[in-house]
């Protein structure tokens, strides 16, 4: 009974606009006309965008930074868990609430450090590049670029998640 009150807030304040958008999605409208009456136009919006070369791309780029992540998350874990595991000892304990900061950042200000780190002008990434004799250039100017940002972000902040969940995982493991 202790956690009710909370379910029932989450409840209250996320399902109506879950509602709303779900609405949303099945009918015509436009808000920019007033007083236009709304259509219902079932499944047609979804296909419409399904079947659109924006919609694909985007469906495309959605599961490239998905999977991408997620593959790079894991691997970076198990070698981060390894040699957690193998040589940290006594310093584990530490090491392992050391490599959990990133999981305790919020994503807004995450990305709001990584944007003032990327800066064009500014930001220390683009400036050390430029010293090393490359051009002070936008690293997410592209959308190669981007993409790559996007991923090596989301790596970033979900691998300590799967350093946690592996490192418990070789340390349940018998030592023969």
């Amino acid at each position: 009974m202790l956690p009710l009150p909370g379910f029932v807030a989450l409840a209250v304040l996320t399902f109506p606009p879950f509602i709303y958008a779900l609405y949303l999605s099945v009918v015509d409208i436009d808000i920019s006309v007033p007083n236009r009456p709304v259509h219902f136009v079932g499944l047609r919006n979804y296909a419409e965008v399904l079947l659109s070369a924006a919609g694909l791309n985007a469906l495309g780029v959605t599961l490239l930074v998905s999977f991408g992540a997620t593959l790079l998350a894991i691997l970076v874990g198990i070698a981060m868990a390894l040699l957690i595991h193998t040589y940290a000892g006594r310093l584990a304990g530490l090491i392992s609430v050391v490599v959990l900061v990133p999981l305790a950042v919020s994503p807004v200000a995450m990305a709001l450090v990584f944007s003032l780190m990327l800066d064009p002008l500014y930001g220390p990434v683009p400036q050390v590049i430029a010293l090393l004799g490359g051009p002070l250039i936008s690293i997410t100017g592209s959308a190669l670029g981007a993409l790559v940002t996007v991923i090596f972000i989301q790596t970033w902040q979900w691998s300590p998640l799967a350093v946690v969940l592996i490192l418990g995982g070789l340390k349940s493991l018998p030592l023969e």
